[in-house]
């Protein structure tokens, strides 16, 4: 009885052993996949950049060079950048995190927050592309911004909500001010 629990062991630690080889190489593909998606979806807008996985501090973090051919432009800390440059480097993350993902839906809320109208409309471009790439999935984006420049089919529906209503005769800021 002794020597069968010795043999259980030892099987459990091999076991234990193929395991971790097999999360370390999983831990590997997803940083290769996401790296590689993240300046895929960065090039689109002439930046390139990488995301550094620290397994040891179990943090993860960005490097940006806004013009893919000037290593000088390089950037470490994403407060650098403009509201809309890191809002754009927000959605490629996500973007590129989302591939190693296996999900039946995504939703993303205010994507385009602090972008301007070219980052804006690159960002729908890609957001939209990469929701055609991946048909069997489906793609829900809420944004407050205008996206008249997007044309529905068959796979991109747009749903447009009617403006809350005003209580008490409560006005916007701009209605004031008229």
């Amino acid at each position: 009885e002794v020597k069968t629990v010795q043999k259980n062991c030892e099987d459990l630690k091999v076991d234990l052993n193929a395991r971790g080889k097999k999360w370390q190489k999983l831990r590997k593909t997803v940083a290769n996949l996401t790296n590689s998606k993240f300046d895929q979806t960065l090039n689109a807008k002439g930046h390139s950049g990488q995301v550094v996985f620290d397994y040891d501090k179990k943090t993860l973090s960005v490097v940006v060079q806004k013009d893919n051919r000037d290593s000088q432009s390089q950037i470490t800390d994403p407060k650098l950048l403009s509201g809309g440059e890191r809002s754009y480097v927000t959605l490629s993350l996500l973007i590129s995190l989302g591939e190693c993902i296996e999900c039946p839906f995504r939703v993303m809320d205010e994507f385009d927050v602090f972008m301007d109208a070219v980052s804006r409309k690159k960002a729908l471009e890609t957001l939209i592309e990469t929701g055609k790439k991946y048909a069997h999935r489906q793609f829900i984006f809420i944004t407050p911004q205008d996206i008249s420049s997007v044309t529905p089919s068959p796979m991109v529906k747009i749903h447009r909500m009617r403006p809350p209503g005003r209580l008490n005769g409560q006005q916007t800021l701009e209605e004031a001010m008229a």
